[in-house]
């Protein structure tokens, strides 16, 4: 399922920005999004930019928050994103049918290679990066969720295993979704916050000359305990490119550069495996809604599958993660 802007909606956003734009792709592998490459015609610079559409669950505070964001890790040099004012002085292009879209000024820019030297350290290195910049950042409009970010993705679980009741879904998966929320309670109290994506995967990164140096798809950012991030990050990261669990190795190299950027601390490894648990059926419950409720390919039911029929690969890979983290880099 594409949601690509239409000609007649690409020539208004290119009237927000007085700019002529020739195409618009979708970014990522098998992009489902709302985020769009858009290449002008018009030999300005950039001559390709980012377009994101805002959700329309989120509020103009929010926005605001998220934009002010994404300047700060401009300017601390995390981030190559840029986001690019309309003519009309806004930061954001407000259409007529109330639907909002920002536009990034981004000109080179990578997709995510797996074969390329140090792909999944890159992640670990470049998450480690970001947590470091925010680490500090305070911004009273920045969202936190009530409750923090654990119960806001039991929140998220709890309303899919809703909607899948009265969908074709197995009884098998809604049985271990609701196991699921009935165990998994990770501690979020005395555990380092900061702002976390929400979403840390490879294609939500651009990458140059196989450096990670840009962060797409803020929507989900709040401020929270950082091990959400890098727990959902250990088991998704490049699932879509992957077409389902990585590596052991890989998923090390992801951990093993994080913590060398940002040591856990022992509440955190204490932690980890609850978090895994609540991150693998975060991801699971979105791929069966997807499919069973949005009517989205079989694919998302094939990703669905291979992460959660058998779990036998999970409960290796908690007990790895565990093991990983008390031994020496």
């Amino acid at each position: 399922m594409n949601n690509t802007p239409t000609q007649e909606l690409t020539s208004a956003l290119a009237a927000m920005w007085e700019r002529r734009s020739a195409r618009v792709l979708p970014i990522g592998a098998h992009a489902m999004g709302e985020t769009w490459r858009v290449e002008f015609r018009d030999g300005q610079t950039p001559a390709i930019a980012v377009l994101k559409r805002v959700p329309e669950d989120v509020a103009g505070t929010d926005i605001l928050a998220r934009v002010r964001l994404i300047e700060r890790l401009c300017e601390a040099g995390v981030s190559e994103l840029r986001v690019v004012p309309t003519v009309y002085g806004t930061r954001s292009a407000l259409m007529d049918d109330g639907r909002i879209y920002l536009l990034f000024d981004w000109i080179d820019g990578d997709e995510f290679n797996a074969n390329h030297p140090n792909a999944f350290t890159e992640a670990g290195a470049y998450m480690a990066e970001f947590h470091r910049a925010v680490a500090q950042y305070d911004d009273p409009l920045f969202p936190r969720p009530k409750g923090g970010i654990s119960e806001l993705w039991r929140g998220e679980i709890l309303r899919r295993a809703e909607l899948l009741v009265d969908s074709p879904c197995p009884t098998r998966w809604l049985d271990r979704l609701e196991q699921t929320l009935h165990m998994a309670h990770p501690p979020s109290a005395e555990l380092p916050t900061c702002v976390v994506h929400g979403d840390f995967r490879a294609q939500n990164l651009r990458f140059r000359h196989g450096r990670a140096r840009a962060l797409l798809d803020l929507d989900g950012a709040h401020i929270g305990t950082r091990i959400a991030d890098l727990t959902y990050t250990l088991l998704f990261y490049a699932s879509v490119y992957r077409g389902g669990p990585m590596s052991a190795q890989e998923t090390e190299e992801i951990l093993r550069a994080y913590t060398r950027g940002n040591p856990l601390t022992e509440g955190e490894r204490e932690s980890l495996p609850a978090w895994l648990h609540l991150a693998l059926w975060r991801g699971v419950s979105l791929w069966l809604q997807l499919h069973f409720v949005d009517g989205f390919p079989e694919r998302t039911l094939s990703w669905a599958r291979l992460f959660g029929d058998d779990l036998s690969w999970f409960d290796a890979r908690v007990q790895q993660v565990r093991e990983w983290v008390r031994s020496p880099s």
